[in-house]
């Protein structure tokens, strides 16, 4: 998603003057194009990043839609006074377009992973928060992000993840159903969208048409839209390349316990924990028990004790 979303930017900075780009240390020559025809809305700072918040920040007081881009786990646990004091206290324009979160970068360790990166923009007041499914899903929402007034974190994935949501309306703020289904539902985001895509499949063998709600945007959220999904559902299992605090099954099991909905719910999350283990992110998450095959096993069982009267 990071190089068809920065030619996104690229595109909207044509045709508007007030979109300007910050990048960190994004390699030679990337985004040369960008440079070389905006050279005064095009900015690469290098490895500065607390700097570069607070440079965006100045610049979105001053008028601009600013778009900073760098890899995730650099762009949240570095700059968090930054971000909090400049962008969300001052409720400024800028957009935080972070690559890599989650376990993307495993083969690069935990100094390269982020896992509790939404957590901690969720804990911020003021800050949108968007986890995108797809290439789709992401350029959708970064058109309709220059309109939004305040700060927003985009947690942006890989590029060559299928597509899922092209056929659906992406509207920033609402839930996105990518399958209709009754009794159970899966409530998902991010590259575990695709994941729950595949375990909905899988359950058909078991007599289960699980829905599959996928929630690009945990703030804002239109919450009266979730709880309309959720009508007739007994359980819901959330999964996220996350931890369990301050994330998906967070926002999900408050709507659930604050507005007394009578349902049950299961997370997949990752441990809260730093791993010690390097490699891809599919291996990483296979050994936390979060591939298709370990979730289909564990959400066939929580779906089917429902019908057995069983918690």
């Amino acid at each position: 998603m990071r190089s068809s979303g920065l030619n996104e930017i690229f595109q909207m900075a044509k045709n508007d003057k007030r979109i300007v780009f910050v990048g960190s240390d994004l390699g030679f020559k990337v985004l040369d194009e960008f440079k070389n025809t905006l050279p005064e809305q095009f900015f690469m700072e290098g490895i500065s990043e607390q700097y570069i918040i607070g440079m965006a920040a100045g610049m979105a007081l001053n008028g601009k839609i600013v778009y900073v881009n760098t890899i995730a786990s650099f762009l949240t646990r570095r700059c968090l006074d930054q971000i909090s004091i400049n962008l969300c206290l001052e409720k400024t324009n800028v957009r935080l377009f972070a690559n890599g979160g989650g376990l993307i970068y495993g083969p690069m360790g935990p100094t390269h992973t982020i896992i509790e990166d939404i957590a901690l923009m969720m804990a911020l007041p003021n800050m949108a928060v968007i986890v995108p499914a797809d290439k789709n899903q992401m350029l959708q929402l970064l058109k309709q992000s220059v309109d939004y007034q305040g700060p927003m974190y985009i947690r942006v994935a890989r590029d060559n993840y299928p597509d899922l949501t092209s056929k659906h309306d992406i509207v920033f703020g609402e839930p996105c159903l990518l399958k209709n289904g009754e009794t159970f539902a899966i409530i998902s985001n991010g590259y575990m969208s695709h994941t729950a895509m595949k375990i909905a499949e899988n359950l058909k063998a078991d007599g289960l048409n699980v829905k599959v709600i996928d929630l690009h945007s945990l703030r804002p959220l239109n919450t009266q839209s979730l709880q309309k999904h959720l009508k007739g559902i007994d359980r819901v299992v959330t999964m996220e390349e996350h931890i369990k605090t301050g994330g998906l099954y967070s926002l999900v099991s408050d709507l659930i316990l604050s507005c007394d909905l009578p349902i049950k719910i299961k997370n997949f999350s990752i441990p809260h924990q730093y791993s010690e283990t390097y490699g891809e992110q599919d291996d990483l998450l296979k050994i936390m028990s979060l591939d298709p095959e370990s979730m289909t096993n564990e959400s066939r069982d929580f779906f089917l004790r429902a019908g057995k009267g069983l918690r």
